[in-house]
């Protein structure tokens, strides 16, 4: 996507996913399932067909639903913000209070979405898979012009190199929860998608430019 905007781009690994063992209870015996990234569907996918699920199926942003749909076999929603406040506010808007609601997430996802469905709802929760840390290489860093942070694991492991690493580097958070572990100036994308992204720093560079 940055490519096809004319950026010359530098990957920059800072989250290794881990495997780890869970136990998932029988999906069939809640009324809504939620997922909150790409890589907790491929593992719930791997030990159940996930298209015999009839319940109500919830997703934490578009990449996520939209392979839902199709790995799945599953229609899923979305909040109308791609974060954990989104889509907890989703949730209340669609079911009815007391229902049992299992959220599959990573060990290093917040606490936030678990604190505001526990308020209405029967939630249980099972971790995935866990994260882990990679250090930032500050020789990357120090080549671009700005850094797209794209989860708050990456903005933790950015945090560590201090501010004065990004005293000339626009750095850009996907969304709210990133930029809450993001301690420098940054800029934060209304649409917390990579899409998203892109365009708040296109207005930001115009913004410079007026």
């Amino acid at each position: 996507m940055l490519e096809s905007y004319g950026f010359t781009t530098l990957p920059m690994p800072l989250i290794e996913v881990v495997t780890r063992d869970f136990d998932l209870p029988d999906i069939h015996d809640y009324d809504a399932l939620v997922f909150t990234s790409l890589e907790g569907v491929k593992r719930v996918a791997d030990k159940v067909d996930l298209d015999q699920y009839k319940g109500s199926v919830f997703a934490i942003g578009p990449k996520t639903r939209e392979y839902l749909e199709k790995e799945g076999g599953l229609r899923a929603s979305t909040g109308k913000t791609f974060n954990s406040e989104g889509l907890a506010e989703h949730i209340k808007d669609n079911m009815a209070e007391g229902c049992k609601i299992l959220g599959l997430r990573s060990s290093a996802a917040t606490d936030l979405l678990r604190e505001s469905l526990t308020e209405k709802y029967i939630y249980t929760e099972v971790q995935l898979y866990n994260i882990q840390l990679l250090p930032a290489d500050l020789d990357i860093v120090s080549q671009g012009d700005v850094v797209f942070v794209v989860s708050a694991s990456c903005a933790k492991s950015l945090a560590e190199l201090g501010p004065e690493t990004f005293k000339d580097i626009t750095l850009v958070s996907i969304g709210p929860e990133t930029s809450r572990n993001l301690p420098f100036p940054h800029i934060t994308a209304s649409v917390n998608t990579i899409q998203g992204m892109i365009d708040a720093y296109i207005d930001h560079l115009w913004s410079v430019i007026d």
